[in-house]
């Protein structure tokens, strides 16, 4: 893999990590489906947008099924599970099972995308989860039952929907240009997303304050359109096993953040969950790529 395309994978993942700040800040403002539904729709209409002003490509009917199974997946399951699973799960199992991801995505695509995985790669993937449950220890020691049934079924349900997203975004990577498909996908997933915070009476912000604006608008534009391209952009050049490992950083940048700006200390524990992550991320950059990675994709 690229140092260009390694430095693109970190960049994704730091921007989902900033996220995680600028939610907190916004639900002080508005319910948290709100911020999901607002979140899809923006950023989808702004992909859109850029699509129709750079007059790119639409997709046939048969790849806008795609599209929509893969918003589903991604906005309707992913934002839907991480918002509303809030208060109902530990922070450090949530961090655990929002992990799974990668895991399920390999498992699903073994039968979907018949991707073949080695053993040194099933290793690297299972170190970088390892990682993960290291740094989510002192919250996971810390819950004391706090955790209640629905709340650990929804973080499974969003880690699910990310994963079957992932697997249909690898799937059509090749047949559809990333803004467009992530432009659609976001937008179709965001439909049933708003249902939803209507029927919870959640469709409307407490109050409407330039924080709450600012904040959507980061997070809608940066953490997900963004985010989103630049992602798609990888799994069309790559398998999705090399990067699907990056999405672990995503708690390693927010570790970063909450030490570099909330002045957080990390435990003995957080430090050796880092340093093994960090070591599954190198590892699998530096694997030989198998033959399903298209050399002629490589930049």
């Amino acid at each position: 893999m690229s140092i260009r395309d390694t430095l693109q994978a970190l960049l994704v993942t730091l921007l989902w990590a900033l996220c995680y700040p600028l939610i907190s800040l916004a639900i002080a403002d508005a319910p948290p489906l709100s911020i999901g539904a607002w979140r899809a729709l923006i950023a989808g209409c702004a992909l859109l947008t850029l699509a129709k002003w750079q007059k790119r490509k639409r997709p046939s009917l048969a790849v806008f099924r795609a599209i929509a199974l893969a918003g589903f997946g991604l906005a309707t399951l992913g934002f839907a599970g991480m918002f509303l699973a809030g208060g109902r799960v530990s922070p450090g199992i949530a961090t655990v099972l929002s992990n799974i991801q990668p895991l399920l995505a390999v498992l699903i695509g073994l039968v979907v995308l018949a991707e073949s995985i080695t053993r040194s790669r099933g290793f690297v993937l299972m170190l970088g989860f390892i990682g993960i449950v290291a740094t989510a220890l002192p919250s996971l020691l810390a819950s004391d039952g706090q955790s209640s049934f629905y709340g650990v079924a929804f973080v499974g349900l969003g880690a699910l929907g990310v994963a079957i997203g992932n697997i249909v975004l690898k799937h059509m990577a090749n047949q559809i240009d990333p803004i467009v498909a992530a432009g659609w996908a976001l937008i179709l997933g965001a439909v049933p997303l708003w249902g939803l915070t209507i029927a919870m009476n959640e469709a409307l912000p407490y109050r409407v304050t330039p924080t709450l604006i600012a904040t959507v608008f980061v997070l809608a534009i940066f953490g997900t359109a963004l985010a989103l391209v630049l992602w798609l952009d990888l799994l069309r050049r790559y398998d999705l096993v090399r990067v699907n490992v990056f999405s672990f950083m995503t708690t390693v940048f927010a570790l970063l953040i909450g030490a570099v700006f909330f002045e957080e200390r990390w435990s003995a524990s957080e430090w050796i969950g880092i340093v093994i992550t960090m070591m599954a991320v190198v590892g699998m950059v530096i694997l030989p790529k198998p033959v399903v990675e298209n050399p002629q994709c490589q930049r």
